[in-house]
């Protein structure tokens, strides 16, 4: 696996975000025939509103973390990984972040 940061989303970060998004969920809107959720999100809203996170490469965004406060659970509302960097590790460093900080939070489960 490739050493990759993982980093908390800063808005202009929002932009990468949607790319990544949507071409984590593009082979999806031929099997459902519209545009799922993660991808027409309002990725400028969950930045500002909640605990979003990246994987930065090479000026973009390869990998998207949003969470969700919902106490007594913290629910992971979405993890996204570009196609073209599927099987480097991303989702499992995503998800151990999830875990992590839901651990730390003191949340009693995290709910997907």
């Amino acid at each position: 696996m490739d050493p990759f940061e993982i980093r908390r989303a800063a808005p202009s970060d929002v932009p990468a975000i949607r790319a990544c998004a949507a071409a984590a969920y593009a082979k999806w809107v031929a099997v459902l025939g519209y545009e799922p959720y993660p991808v027409v999100m309002d990725y400028a809203a969950a930045v500002h509103e909640h605990d979003v996170w990246v994987v930065p490469f090479d000026g973009g965004v390869i990998g998207v973390l949003v969470l969700i406060d919902e106490p007594p659970k913290l629910l992971l509302d979405n993890v996204a990984v570009d196609p073209a960097h599927r099987g480097r590790g991303l989702g499992n460093l995503l998800l151990d972040r999830a875990l992590a900080l839901a651990a730390q939070g003191g949340y009693r489960a995290l709910r997907l």
